[in-house]
């Protein structure tokens, strides 16, 4: 159950939202899913098996302006016997994807010099 103005998810039985007062409904529809504060279609810009590396582009792209998530770091320190098959990505806003590779290859192009 979803509350259709402020998009707070309830378990089965709730009816009413208690943030809002709005009555409950099953499903949201798209438009109200884009109002929950901070939603942006992502895009996946770096993949690694490296939690220390994925940390230091999260840091690059952070001192570019770019805010960015890292996708299954914790998922690979639970299970240490699969960390290496288990890829870590970092998650940009679409609409800074294109920057977001370009900042990154920037960097590996300059370490190789």
């Amino acid at each position: 159950m979803f509350c259709p103005k402020c998009c707070t998810e309830y378990i089965e039985g709730i009816k009413v939202c208690d943030d809002c007062g709005a009555s409950l409904v099953e499903e949201l529809k798209r438009e109200n899913r884009d109002v929950v504060a901070g939603y942006r279609e992502l895009a996946g810009v770096f993949t690694t098996n490296n939690s220390i590396e994925a940390n230091f582009i999260k840091s690059l792209l952070g001192s570019n302006d770019i805010e960015c998530f890292i996708d299954n770091e914790h998922l690979v320190s639970i299970n240490i016997l699969m960390s290496q098959a288990i890829p870590i990505k970092i998650l940009v806003a679409q609409e800074n994807a294109a920057r977001a590779k370009d900042i990154i290859a920037q960097y590996y192009k300059d370490l190789q010099r």
